[in-house]
């Protein structure tokens, strides 16, 4: 097994019905996935999922009004990947607020692009760090390496999109891989953006997928080989440029790492 197929965070971003508050009416489906920086976990998704708007002209994408919570189902881990504690303690049920007491939007925004730049962190808790009630139990979050991918990378380059397509998921809730190849060249902006093309078959429920470079080796760490598994996170993936297209954007490894280190909170609000 490999490792990133229980990395992937399933997304219902919801909001009290009302004919009936105490019921949650779905907004949108997305994918999203634990991020650990400097100590303090978030959970990585797109823009459009947490306010189920267009990033471009913020025009409602289904429903009009805004979500307030997201429930997720929080991958964890027992005491070892390749073991039963792994199926046993696969997902944690968990719903997250958007929104503070004061109104005020709960994730992170890029400084710049804001949330144009599809990409936001949402803090897990105060402490920054999540553990579930049985302290052996912890996120299997991603790290960002130790500096940019993107230019290592070239087109035509292997690329996976682990997600939840149509929110379907596989095995013990694992997600589901698509392959794609770089269809631009990473480094260099697709129209002035920090983002790049993949050419991919994805679907609705893969936006906010974590965008990783797999090399298998051992793949679940379990057993002998030459060399360990490993699984780079070049960006977020945030869906297809048209419906018609199979090209879909990577947010860069950047604007990740300038998101969770400027820890700007969007200044949307429940009501708007």
């Amino acid at each position: 097994m490999a490792l990133p197929s229980f990395m992937s965070v399933f997304i219902r971003a919801v909001r009290p019905l009302l004919a009936n508050p105490a019921e949650m009416g779905e907004i949108i489906q997305g994918t999203g996935f634990v991020l650990r920086h400097q100590d303090r976990d978030y959970l990585i998704t797109n823009g459009h999922i947490v306010t189920g708007r267009s990033r471009v002209d913020d025009t409602p994408l289904g429903c009009a009004a805004l979500p307030t919570h997201l429930e997720v189902a929080l991958p964890m881990s027992g005491s070892g990947f390749g073991t039963s504690d792994l199926a046993l303690l696969g997902l944690s049920h968990r719903r997250l607020e958007l929104y503070d007491e004061d109104g005020r939007a709960r994730w992170f925004v890029h400084p710049t692009f804001r949330r144009v730049a599809d990409v936001v962190a949402l803090p897990l808790d105060e402490d920054g760090r999540m553990t579930g009630p049985d302290e052996r139990i912890t996120l299997m979050p991603y790290s960002l390496g130790p500096s940019d991918p993107s230019p290592t990378l070239e087109p035509t380059t292997d690329l996976s999109v682990v997600g939840f397509p149509f929110g379907f998921t596989a095995g013990a809730g694992s997600a589901i891989w698509v392959r794609g190849t770089i269809a631009s060249e990473p480094d260099l902006p697709f129209l002035g953006e920090p983002c790049f093309l993949v050419d991919a078959r994805s679907r609705d429920g893969q936006s906010g997928s974590p965008v990783i470079q797999f090399s298998p080796g051992s793949a679940g760490g379990t057993g002998e080989a030459d060399t360990p598994p490993s699984w780079p996170l070049i960006g977020v993936y945030s869906g297809r440029i048209t419906l018609q297209s199979d090209l879909g954007r990577v947010w860069r490894w950047t604007v990740l790492k300038t998101i969770v280190e400027s820890r700007i909170r969007d200044t949307l609000g429940p009501d708007d």
